[in-house]
């Protein structure tokens, strides 16, 4: 799957709202990637209203796209399927500071709201045989190889699926590039 090219102001505002990347997460989990506003509204616990209204606007950006319909007594279904699960945010050297120190904030929000889940999971441990594990690495990757690394870790994590004898296991990957070694 390509990557969704975020190239407006617009565009950055829609995807990275905190509840549209809840739906974008919610579409990734589905199975054949696909689901109604109805059943993402029961996997998030919201209405359909509500998530009808977010997905509106990812579909207006075209990062959701209808994937089919089907009849249901005698209610038309549509199922939706997500064009992209990753986005990239682009612009020159001399890009607009605005979308810079957007960028900037929003990727700080998501490491200060992932550390914030970590530390709650981490002392919910207790002493009832749940571990965590961490890994710190510097890697030195080709273009090629940073994507195939990302589509790796997506792919692996879309195979896992709720089962039986399974338990949940939350897993975060923060991959920052450097600027140029001297």
């Amino acid at each position: 799957m390509q990557p969704f090219f975020v190239k407006t102001e617009e565009e950055f505002n829609i995807i990275y709202h905190s509840y549209r990347m809840k739906i974008i997460t919610a579409f990734s989990q589905c199975e054949n990637q696909t689901a109604t506003f109805k059943q993402i509204g029961d996997m998030l616990g919201d209405h359909s209203s509500k998530v009808t209204y977010h997905g509106k606007m990812l579909i207006k950006i075209g990062l959701l796209s209808l994937d089919h319909t089907e009849n249901i007594h005698g209610i038309t279904a549509k199922y939706y399927r997500l064009v992209s699960e990753s986005f990239r945010v682009q612009y020159g050297k001399d890009g607009d500071s605005i979308v810079k120190k957007k960028i900037m904030k929003h990727q700080a929000t998501i490491v200060l709201d992932s550390l914030d889940e970590m530390i709650e999971l981490v002392s919910d441990l207790n002493n009832d045989n749940r571990s965590i594990q961490m890994a710190s690495n510097d890697l030195y990757l080709t273009e090629e190889e940073r994507i195939e690394m990302i589509e790796f870790i997506n792919r692996f994590a879309q195979k896992k699926e709720k089962r039986a004898n399974t338990k949940k296991v939350t897993c975060y990957s923060l991959i920052v590039e450097h600027k140029n070694e001297k």
